[in-house]
């Protein structure tokens, strides 16, 4: 069987969890500094996690991470996006982080009841 790690459903499931953090870092920014601020400090925190960060894991979480701070930093831009706030982006950042994590489990549990090892 193949390193846990390196399966799809892992890598969806860091995703997930990446985009979470990124929901739950950004919408903490917003109430502090204004949003393409905050949306900025999210983007420099996946940089820093893939940069620092070991392993396919780490890596799949830093791009949930950069994922969340570049829709912000569209978001934040006049003009461009679909005009939500900060909270709004986040609380979608949040759900949609979540459902890949379930996601992940289900299709974890499907690939391993149909694996004959």
């Amino acid at each position: 069987m193949a390193d846990e790690s390196s399966t799809g459903p892992m890598r969806l499931r860091m995703s997930g969890v990446g985009v979470v953090g990124g929901g739950v870092l950004l919408a903490g920014a917003a109430t502090i500094v204004p949003f393409w601020f905050a949306a900025s400090i999210v983007v420099i925190t996946g940089v820093i996690w893939m940069a620092v960060g070991d392993g396919t894991d780490a890596f799949q979480g830093s791009v949930g991470i950069l994922a969340v701070g570049g829709i912000g930093l569209l978001e934040a831009l006049p003009g461009i996006g679909l005009g939500l706030d900060p909270v709004a982006l986040s609380g979608l950042a949040i759900a949609f982080g979540c459902f890949d994590v379930i996601a992940g489990l289900v299709l974890g549990r499907f690939s391993s009841a149909s694996d004959p090892s």
